[in-house]
C-alpha cells in the first residue's frame, strides 16, 4: 500500500498461523490494521509503516505465540498498537522499531514474552506510552530502548520479570516514568537507566521487589534534578533502609519483601519521605 491513500484491513484468527506469513507495506497515508486470534502463530509477520501516516494497528490473543515472530517499523507519525494477552509467549518473538518518532501508544494484555519470549521496543524522539498487564517477560525477556528522547512511561502489572525473566529499560533525554505492579523481578534480574538528562524521572513501585534472590539496579538516578522513586509497600520511613553498596557512589535500598540497587549516587545524598498517601518516597537530601 506504499502508493498511499488512507488504507484499511481487516483479517480473522490465523492470518499468518501454520507457517504462513504475511508483510504489510503501509505509505504516507493512515493505515488501519485489524486481526483476530493466533496472527502469526507457528508463522511470521511483518509491518513496514515507515513512510509514515497515523497508523493504527490491533491484534487478538497469541499474535506471535509459539516460537513465531512479529516485526513492526513505525514511521515519523503516530502508530497505535494493541495486543491481547500472549503477545510472543513460548518462545515467540516480538520487535517493534519506532525509532522514527511520532508520539506512540503500545498496549499488551497478560503474560507478554511470557516462558521464553522475547519482546523488543525501540522508542524514538517523540513520547511513548507503553503498557502492559500482568506477568510480563515471566521466564521470558523484554527489552526498551528509549534513548532517542521524549518524554516516555511504560507501566507493568504485577509480577513483571520473574522466574528468571529479565527486563531492561534504558531511557534518554525526556522524562521518563516508570510504574510497577506487585512482585517486580521476583527470583530475576530488571535494569533500568534513566538517561544522563535534566528531566524528572519517576519510578513507582507497587508492591515487592527483587524477592528471593531477585535483583534491580537503577542507574543515571539523579535527585537533583527532581528524580524520585516510590515505594508503596510501606506506611512509613522507618520501613526502608539506606545502605552503601557495591562501592562508596552505590546505594543500597532495603526492607521487608524489597531491595535494590541504585547506581552511582552516595547515600548521604539521598532522603526518605512519607507523601501525603502513606507511600515512602526516595529523593534529594536538601
Amino acid at each position: 500500500m506504499s502508493a498511499g491513500g488512507d488504507n484499511y484491513f481487516v483479517a480473522a484468527d490465523y492470518a499468518a498461523g501454520s507457517t504462513g506469513s504475511v508483510a504489510y507495506t503501509g505509505g504516507s497515508g493512515d493505515d488501519s490494521l485489524t486481526f483476530g486470534d493466533d496472527l502469526a502463530r507457528y508463522g511470521s509477520a511483518t509491518f513496514d509503516m515507515s513512510l509514515g501516516g497515523n497508523n493504527t494497528f490491533v491484534a487478538g490473543d497469541s499474535a506471535a505465540s509459539s516460537t513465531d515472530s512479529i516485526a513492526y517499523t513505525g514511521g515519523s507519525g503516530n502508530d497505535s498498537l494493541t495486543f491481547g494477552q500472549q503477545l510472543a509467549r513460548y518462545g515467540g518473538t516480538a520487535t517493534f522499531d519506532l525509532s522514527e518518532g511520532g508520539n506512540n501508544t503500545f498496549v499488551a494484555d497478560d503474560y507478554a514474552a511470557a516462558n521464553r519470549g522475547s519482546i523488543s521496543y525501540e522508542g524514538g524522539s517523540g513520547d511513548d506510552s507503553l503498557t502492559f498487564g500482568t506477568y510480563l517477560a515471566y521466564q521470558g525477556s523484554a527489552t526498551f530502548d528509549m534513548s532517542s528522547g521524549g518524554n516516555n512511561s511504560l507501566v507493568a502489572d504485577d509480577y513483571a520479570a520473574t522466574n528468571g525473566g529479565p527486563i531492561s529499560y534504558e531511557g534518554g533525554s525526556g522524562e521518563d516514568n516508570l510504574t510497577f505492579g506487585n512482585g517486580l523481578a521476583y527470583e530475576a534480574t530488571a535494569t533500568f537507566d534513566l538517561g544522563s538528562d535534566l528531566a524528572v524521572d519517576t519510578v513507582t513501585f507497587e508492591g515487592i521487589v527483587a524477592a528471593s534472590g531477585g535483583n534491580v539496579s537503577i542507574s543515571n538516578f539523579d535527585p537533583t534534578d527532581g528524580d524520585t522513586i516510590v515505594l508503596q509497600l510501606f506506611s512509613g520511613t522507618a520501613d526502608v533502609t539506606l545502605s552503601p553498596s557495591g562501592g562508596s557512589s552505590d546505594t543500597l535500598v532495603s526492607g521487608s519483601g524489597v531491595q535494590f540497587v541504585i547506581s552511582g549516587v552516595t547515600t548521604g545524598s539521598l532522603g526518605l519521605t512519607t507523601n501525603t498517601d502513606g507511600y515512602v518516597v526516595i529523593t534529594d537530601v536538601i
